[in-house]
């Protein structure tokens, strides 16, 4: 940063820039900016979770397992413990986890695992009685769905559209989404996660995230403790499932502590158009003499 063909630097936060202006040397304080992080950017929702409307007034958490194979199975494993004990912690209330999985991955492992911890199939009604519109997505009904399908692992339709699958045990419903992330921060009122990038940009969104260590080799303790001390206030780190679920009645009944979280969200992860920011003053830099 201090090189003297260094010309701009952008930190990912301003919090990290305050720092940067403060100790880095008169002369190359000027080089940093504080324009924002392009992870927070192109996350408006679409509207393809409308008919959650149905299911008000539910809580609504994402459920964030990370992305990569096999990792992502492990952590999923621990998470429908976390679910399970969320779920006894509220039992006065109707929660509905939902699941974003990344494209890539299809849905059978992970339905699998739920019907192994007694969920039942859901089926999901894709009309949104209460904002009066229908979503163009296809729910199955895993009842009428042969054993092959789950044994080959091939649920998704081959079209990229909106695609769900939907279980429930007791006082929740488990929704299981190919993609639309955005859709599903947006819907959502906490995350519990064990995940890199999709967390901090749901606690840029101003959710308080609650997250346990997995067996990794991504998400470790040591992970999960440099991620809480990263995100700050907004990333509740907890030992184990039974403290997270107290963790989460705990949190989620202060309303001046959701409040603090949402600020810090805000303030550590920025606002929305950082990538067009950040290319413009490329842009200024370039056409700019010394």
């Amino acid at each position: 940063m201090s090189d003297s063909y260094c010309r701009l630097v952008v930190p990912r936060d301003n919090l990290t820039a305050q720092y940067l202006q403060k100790y880095l040397a008169q002369s190359d304080r000027i080089k940093v900016q504080s324009l924002g992080n392009p992870m927070m950017d192109d996350l408006e929702p679409t509207g393809v979770l409308s008919f959650l409307a149905n299911y008000k007034p539910a809580k609504f958490i994402a459920v964030l397992p990370g992305s990569r194979t096999p990792e992502v199975h492990s952590n999923w494993t621990q998470l429908l413990v976390v679910a399970q004990e969320v779920s006894s912690s509220f039992i006065h209330d109707k929660l509905v986890f939902l699941v974003p999985l990344v494209p890539s991955l299809e849905p059978g492992p992970f339905m699998e695992t739920l019907l192994e911890a007694h969920w039942q199939p859901h089926l999901l009604s894709l009309h949104a009685y209460n904002a009066g519109q229908s979503v163009s997505a296809w729910a199955y009904d895993i009842r009428i769905l042969q054993g092959p399908l789950l044994e080959n692992h091939r649920i998704w339709p081959a079209n990229n559209g909106a695609a769900l699958v939907a279980f429930e045990k007791e006082n929740a419903v488990f929704v299981l989404i190919r993609g639309n992330f955005n859709d599903v921060a947006d819907w959502a009122v906490a995350g519990i996660a064990m995940a890199g990038t999709a967390t901090e940009q749901l606690v840029g969104q101003g959710k308080p995230v609650f997250t346990i260590p997995g067996r990794g080799p991504q998400f470790t303790a040591a992970f999960a403790e440099a991620q809480s001390r990263l995100l700050g206030e907004s990333i509740i780190l907890n030992a184990n499932a039974k403290d997270l679920a107290n963790s989460m009645k705990d949190v989620m009944s202060k309303v001046d502590r959701l409040a603090h979280i949402a600020s810090n969200g805000c303030r550590r992860m920025g606002q929305r158009g950082a990538s067009k920011r950040i290319s413009q003053e490329l842009c200024r830099l370039m056409t700019t003499q010394d």
